[in-house]
């Protein structure tokens, strides 16, 4: 079989198992039937108190059961049995989400589970890490934080009694990390795709810094540290746009908007700080605002795109400031709704189009609807709490890491107007869904 029809199939495969289990185990029949198969077996006292089964429907025994398939896929794999190797491998990597979503369903998370879990993550994807990227200077940051995040920051998180659950930036840098071994597999035997391992090895090493790194600071903090980066990519992308790097300057406002939806979800999760609220305005007004704004002025000759330039950062202001100042504190709504494009999109939909198109006509007329939109009273469906809790948690984190894969590609071979698209169409299945999701909610 082609290697690639053989990953794909697998992956479609895999994840609707994923899917239809999501489903089952939310009826209490198949709740009560996993435990009752557990007590079957016995449970029996640990060193710690906790009871245990023998079952491999146990969640503890699903982590070694998923280890061991791994590690022996990584051994057919690198001996020439490819194929096999390969679909061992990722029946490995899906049955990583099947003990997390059993153990939950069913009650039965332990601390012997909260640790032995990213142990084996680690183990499983850092092997063929080793093997297949010796020579990438990213692979050996990658293992150090990998190191220090498991050996120490878990043993000082442990002392202070604080949760070893991995954050949302550890779960995105495991789900690239285990992609490894099938896509090499897929570079392997197909010369025309791009090696772009060096990338995703960057990414890796950068999550899994971060991984740690929020890990350790206090929670409170969690919203300002993601806004002051938020800023600083804002900054940044000035200098990029100054400097006539477009590609720069959209990259690294894309990254801001990844700070930017976090930090409103850590806000919410664990407070923040007074000055908070207002640092993300900031933040938000030169990231989506005036780095866009600065890209349009500069796109064309001519007083007319100036004044256009300078009415979408107006617009994004006035947007910004009607949110905190005004829809904060409506009661006559639900929080996933937004009155007005959000800022991050109407960014992404103008950087868009100016890396696709150079036609004044264009730029300045997209820039015109989306300072339109922003100021507008039109409903919007926020994308993580009205649009993303309506998909499947394995399928989100699955479409994440292809996104960031897909740009990273686009990235290797230097596509402007790749990456243009990809934001253009991105903004585009935004406005879509948020419309179909609307009619639900709101009706």
């Amino acid at each position: 079989m082609d290697a690639l029809i053989f990953v794909i199939v697998n992956l479609v495969a895999l994840s609707g198992g994923l899917v239809a289990l999501d489903f089952f185990l939310k009826k209490e029949k198949i709740k009560k039937t996993i435990i009752k198969k557990c007590d079957s077996f016995g449970r029996y006292p640990e060193a710690g108190g906790e009871y245990v089964s023998w079952h491999p429907f146990h969640p503890n025994n699903i982590c070694y059961i998923r280890a061991g398939l791994s590690w022996v896929g990584i051994a057919f794999y690198y001996f020439g049995h490819e194929y096999l190797g390969i679909g061992l491998y990722l029946i490995a990597v899906f049955l990583d989400a099947v003990d997390g979503m059993v153990a939950r369903a069913c009650d039965m998370v332990t601390e012997k589970g909260k640790k032995i879990d990213p142990l084996f993550d680690k183990l499983t994807y850092l092997i063929p890490v080793i093997i297949l990227f010796p020579g990438i200077t990213a692979t050996y940051f990658f293992i150090f934080f990998e190191t220090i995040g498991q050996f120490a920051v878990r043993k000082v998180l442990s002392y202070q009694g604080k949760s070893l659950a991995a954050n949302n930036f550890g779960k995105v840098k495991a789900l690239i990390a285990f992609s490894f071994l099938p896509y090499a597999f897929i570079v392997k035997n197909y010369e025309i795709i791009p090696d772009i391992s060096s990338h995703l090895m960057v990414i890796c090493a950068v999550l899994s810094a971060c991984s740690a790194f929020f890990k350790l600071i206090p929670n409170r903090f969690y919203a300002d540290i993601l806004s002051l980066l938020n800023l600083l990519c804002g900054i940044s992308g000035i200098f990029f746009v100054v400097a006539g790097n477009l590609i720069g300057a959209s990259l690294i406002i894309i990254l801001g908007q990844v700070f930017d939806f976090f930090d409103g979800r850590m806000a919410a999760k664990h407070g923040g700080t007074q000055a908070g609220p207002w640092l993300d305005d900031l933040a938000d007004s030169i990231s989506f605002g005036l780095c866009p704004s600065i890209m349009v002025w500069i796109s064309a000759e001519g007083a007319l795109i100036k004044i256009i330039a300078a009415s979408f950062l107006f617009s994004i202001i006035i947007r910004l400031v009607r949110f905190s100042t005004i829809d904060k504190r409506r009661r006559d709504h639900k929080d996933y709704i937004f009155f007005g494009l959000p800022s991050p999109a109407g960014a992404s939909a103008v950087m868009g189009v100016i890396l696709v198109s150079d036609s004044a006509l264009i730029i300045g007329a997209t820039t015109v609807a989306i300072s339109v939109l922003s100021v507008s009273t039109h409903k919007f469906i926020h994308l993580g709490k009205g649009i993303a809790n309506r998909i499947p948690k394995p399928l989100i984190v699955a479409l994440s890491a292809f996104l960031l894969i897909f740009l990273a590609y686009l990235i290797k071979i230097n596509s402007q107007t790749g990456i243009g698209y990809f934001l253009s169409s991105g903004i585009l299945a935004y406005m879509i869904m948020s419309e179909i999701a609307k009619k639900s909610l709101l009706e």
